[in-house]
This record gives structure tokens, C-alpha cells and sequence, in this order.
């Protein structure tokens, strides 16, 4: 349990008790409240008034209870003492409740006290999985104080406090770190070789480019892809031989990661290896070489990209239509157009997107018209009516609606509600209250999709009415 991720929501009695700095209303709902919610709200609400009335009386509760009030009671004198209470949390590091030596750690973190450093180097490796990733939180947090502690980690006889000073190191980021890495690249165990080469990606460090050249030859084929995707991340040109050479990897998540490796690069030299790679057998592979070739840019591959919508596989069509929107082709605007009534929706959804990125109003009746069919198809295959519209070209699910509406927002901006609005009443369906309850929902969720709901609630309140006005008297028709 991620006990401090608790959703909360607001207890008017708590957030009363903690205006009107009520010390003992706070213990006793901290102890006995039946709410977590609250009583976490409790505990926060003590830490943040910080009077030092209360630490008797936590100091009393730590005593007779035992999980999470305890765990709670900590949250509350580690925010009231700071570092006072370093001491304290080194010892409750070691509670026999989970709960509590998981607050421990994050209280740690936030002290800034490098006493904190020793135990919670200790704790990476906790027998309770979460307990060790917050302790691994809370030597990021303490930041570059830690790094000689974790540098000396490194060399530690436990494989899970070695691999999670690593992740640590690299997420720290100091340049300190990055020879003792760099030696870690030669670890007999591939989890300590993978785990560095990610955290030299996230480094970006430039020493380290030959070092994980070298480990693109590893036996392991995780090292291999670990390797590729921090060359990737660190992005200089003198990797790009050594991945074109291993495109053609026996495994199909490191042929993935060179490829998109390749793409961050953009280097051309890469053009010939990723259209080789748009005929690998796995389909993500063929899309990723899409996309990647879409990152290089050059007049050439545009072309390519456009023929590439075309393809008879709807995989690199989908990547075709992402990258042309990521490059903002206007060429695209008419083939991507085409594409909304292509029979994969993947590649439906690549070009609704790329539309609204690309913004030309040229593109505004064909993704209203879309929105259009996909209610109507949603509808008819609720009332178990679709096989008599098999040829109706249309969108599939909830997640392309919400598309059509960003890509409308993108190129109107406001005045898309009114192009909704001017959808409904340009269109008389004859299918009855389901539809027209199947649009509701959907208006409904509009905050969702666009920023500024309060100024679209009257719109859509407008859009129900026309729907239910000119809807609803269609029930018995759609029936018969």
C-alpha cells in the first residue's frame, strides 16, 4: 500500500479542525477516525500547524498503537520536528509494520539530513517491495549528498541494494556517478549491467557512448535493448553505425529500441535500415521504423511517408499518419483526410490526431462527419441493429470520439462546440432514446476533452436540447 498516495477528498470537519488549529479533534480523528482519508488529512493537518502542544501526544500514540495510526503518527511528527525527528525515523525505519517504515523513508527524504543516508541505503533492500522504492525515493530526494554513499552501494554483497543504487545514481544524475556506472557495465549479473546502462541514458553522459556500444554485443538480450535506448537518450552521431549494425537483432524488443534509438538520432545514414526494418515480422517493430524515419525529416522520407499511407499494412499506415502529423506535412492534409474511413482504427486514430495537429480547416466537415457515423455506429451496435449497416464507414469506440473533439478544438478553438452543435442539427437519425442517451453521455464528459468547461456547459446544455427535441419522437419508428 502507497500509504501517503491515499486519494483524499475534503472533510469539512478535519479542514475545521485544522482552520481552527483544534489539536485534540485532530488526535482523536488521527486514532479513531473510520475514514483513512480523514485521518491521513489529520495527520498532514498536525504536521502543518506544527504546534508543539501535539508531539507528547503523538509521542504517546507511537507508543500503544501499532500499523497505520502509527504510520500516521509518524507522518505527523516528521512534518512538526523536521530534522528533530531524524533520529526517531531512523528507528521506525525499522518497525515491524511495513506501513510505518514506508512513512519513515519518505519523511527521510523530505529531512534533508544526511544522517538519513546509512539506513536508508540499507532499507533498498526491504523485504516489503515499496518500502525499498521509497527508501530509493528519499536518497533521490536527498540528492548530491547521497551519491558517494550510493557510489559505495555499488560494491554492496545484496543484488537488489546494488541494482536500486543504480536506478538512484542515474536518477540523481551527478557526473560523479558516471565512471563507477560505466565500470558497472561489466557486472557477471545482467541485471546490474542492464540497470546501468539505463541510468547512463539518463545521465546522458557522452563517456559513456563506447562503453554501451560495447554492450550492444552483450549476450543478454535486455542489456542489448537497455543499451540501444541510452544511446537513444544520450544521442550522439557516433552511435549510429554501431546500431544500423544490429537492426536486424535476433530479438524483437532490441531490434525496437535501435530503431527508435535511430529515430532520436535522425541521423540519414539510418534512412536504408529503417525502410529495410518497414518489412520486419513484428508489426510494433514495422510501426516504430515508421515513426523513427518520420523523426529524420528530409524531403525524401516525407515522400515516403505519404506513399507509406497507402500501404497495404494498416500497421505503417498507423506510423505513417503519426509521423506525418509530428512533422506537420501539409501535403498530408487530404490523404490523412482519406484515412478517416480507413477499415483499422488505429489508423483512423493516427489521422484524427495528425489532423489536429496539422489544423487546416480543410479538415473540419470530414471530423464532424466522422463524430457523426461513430455515434451513429455506437449506437446501432447497442441495439443489435448493425448488421444491417455493414457498410457504414465508421469510428469504433469512445477513445476516437474524444480525438475527433480534441482535433475539432485544435483547429476552431471554441467555436468547435458550435460545430458540434451544428452536426446534431444538421442530422435527423431515426434510432430513438438510446442514441440519443449515447450522445448525452458523451456531451457530458466534455470536461474532459476541452480546457475551459465551465464557458462549454451552456453549449452542451443547448446540444441536449436539440437532441432531445428532435430525438425522441423517433422512438417508435426505430422499433418497428
Amino acid at each position: 500500500m502507497d500509504i501517503l498516495n491515499v486519494q483524499q477528498g475534503l472533510n469539512p470537519d478535519v479542514e475545521k479542525m485544522i482552520i481552527e488549529r483544534d489539536i485534540q479533534g485532530l488526535m482523536t480523528t488521527l486514532e479513531k477516525g473510520k475514514d483513512f482519508a480523514a485521518r491521513m488529512r489529520a495527520a498532514e493537518g498536525l504536521g502543518s500547524i506544527r504546534d508543539e502542544r501535539a508531539i507528547k501526544l503523538l509521542l504517546n500514540l507511537l507508543k500503544r498503537n501499532r500499523g497505520d495510526v502509527k504510520a500516521l503518527a509518524i507522518v505527523a511528527l516528521g512534518r512538526i520536528q523536521g530534522r528533530r525527528a531524524t533520529q526517531l525515523l531512523i528507528e521506525t525505519l525499522k518497525d515491524d509494520s511495513p506501513y510505518c517504515r514506508e512513512v519513515s523513508a519518505i519523511m527521510l527524504g523530505d529531512s534533508g539530513d544526511e544522517r538519513a543516508i546509512a539506513p536508508l541505503t540499507e532499507a533498498l533492500n526491504d523485504l516489503d517491495h515499496i518500502v525499498g522504492e521509497k527508501a530509493r525515493w528519499a536518497l533521490v530526494e536527498l540528492g548530491t549528498m547521497a551519491v558517494y554513499p550510493l557510489i559505495d552501494a555499488l560494491d554492496h554483497g545484496n543484488t537488489v541494494t546494488r541494482e536500486a543504487a543504480i536506478r538512484a545514481l542515474g536518477e540523481i544524475g551527478d557526473e560523479q556517478a558516471t565512471s563507477p556506472l560505466i565500470w558497472t557495465l561489466e557486472d557477471e549479473k545482467d541485471t546490474i549491467r542492464e540497470a546501468a546502462a539505463q541510468a547512463l541514458g539518463k545521465m546522458k553522459d557522452k563517456r559513456a557512448v563506447q562503453p554501451l556500444i560495447r554492450l550492444l554485443e552483450d549476450r543478454n538480450p535486455h542489456c542489448r535493448e537497455e543499451a540501444a535506448r541510452a544511446l537513444g537518450l544520450i544521442r550522439d552521431e557516433g552511435a549510429v553505425d554501431a546500431l544500423i549494425n544490429i537492426c536486424g537483432d535476433e530479438n524483437r524488443d532490441v531490434r525496437e529500441s535501435v530503431i527508435q534509438a535511430l529515430g532520436e538520432l535522425g541521423d540519414r545514414r539510418a534512412v536504408d535500415s529503417l525502410t529495410n526494418s518497414l518489412q520486419d515480422t513484428d508489426k510494433e517493430v514495422r510501426k516504430t521504423a515508421v515513426r523513427s524515419l518520420g523523426k529524420i525529416g528530409e524531403e525524401q522520407v516525407k515522400e515516403l511517408l505519404l506513399q507509406l499511407l497507402q500501404d497495404s499494412d494498416s500497421t505503417i499506415r498507423e506510423g505513417a499518419a503519426v509521423a506525418l502529423g509530428e512533422l506537420q506535412e501539409p501535403r498530408a492534409v487530404d490523404p490523412l483526410i482519406h484515412a478517416l474511413e480507413d477499415p483499422s482504427e488505429g489508423v483512423r486514430e493516427a489521422a484524427i490526431r495528425a489532423l489536429g495537429i496539422l489544423g487546416d480547416r480543410k479538415a473540419l466537415d470530414p471530423l464532424r462527419q466522422a463524430l457523426k457515423e461513430e455515434w451513429v455506429r455506437c449506437s446501432i451496435r447497442m441495439m443489435g441493429f448493425e448488421t444491417r449497416v455493414s457498410n457504414l464507414p465508421a469510428l469504433e469506440n469512445n477513445w476516437n470520439q474524444m480525438q475527433i473533439l480534441r482535433a475539432l478544438y485544435r483547429i476552431q478553438g471554441d467555436r468547435a462546440t458550435q460545430s458540434l452543435i451544428g452536426a446534431l442539427e444538421e442530422e435527423q437519425i431515426n434510432i430513438g432514446r438510446d442514441l440519443t442517451q449515447t450522445i448525452h453521455d458523451y456531451i457530458e464528459r466534455w470536461g474532459e476533452v476541452f480546457p475551459g468547461v465551465n464557458r462549454a456547459q451552456n453549449r452542451s446544455m443547448r446540444a441536449w436540447r436539440i437532441l432531445k427535441e428532435g430525438l425522441a419522437d423517433t422512438e417508435r419508428e426505430s422499433y418497428q
